[in-house]
Parts: C-alpha cells; structure tokens; sequence
C-alpha cells in the first residue's frame, strides 16, 4: 500500500510483539512510525532459528515487487520434490526472478 512501511517478520508478528519479546529498546518502533504493515501470517516453521529467520528476511528482499499477500500465497501450498531436477529448479528460484 501507498504511503506504508512494511516491517516483515518470518514468524508473523508485529514490531511491537519482537520488541517485547527480544528485549530491545524502541529506536524501531519510532522509525516505523504509526503507519507501516506487517506480515501476520507465520511462515517460519519450528522452532525459532536465527538461520532460517535469516533466510526468509532475504527472500522477501529478493522478491520487494511483490504484494505481501503475494509473497505469502507462495508458500500456502505443499511442495513435493520428486527429482534432482525439481530440486535444483527449486533452488535456484529466486535469482531468476533478479532477470
């Protein structure tokens, strides 16, 4: 949406709610300001991993031009991976949408 920030967190919550939980002082909150949107939908699975967060803070910076409700449509489904082929295609994914 126009005129909003969006703060993405992998797990689906507010900036607010991982402030709190992390412990950490307000500075991000004051830069976000009032009006920004954020992911609400977890898509991390398992147990919190820094790693994984990691890999999914890079995925939604590789793929900006999506809507957020795009973003996440991606992985409402089940992925099956019944070759090297799909493997591979799957891993390599994300710096073809860089073209």
């Amino acid at each position: 949406q126009k005129g909003y920030i969006e703060y993405f967190s992998s797990l689906g919550e507010s900036a607010e709610k991982e402030q709190k939980r992390l412990s950490t002082d307000k500075t991000l909150l004051h830069i976000l300001g009032k009006r920004y949107l954020y992911n609400t939908k977890k898509l991390q699975e398992g147990k919190f991993s820094i790693q994984s967060c990691g890999m999914w803070v890079l995925s939604r910076v590789i793929l900006q031009d999506l809507k957020l409700r795009e973003f996440q449509s991606l992985f409402s489904r089940k992925v099956t991976v019944n070759s090297s082929d799909d493997l591979v295609s799957i891993m390599v994914l994300l710096l073809y949408s860089q073209v």
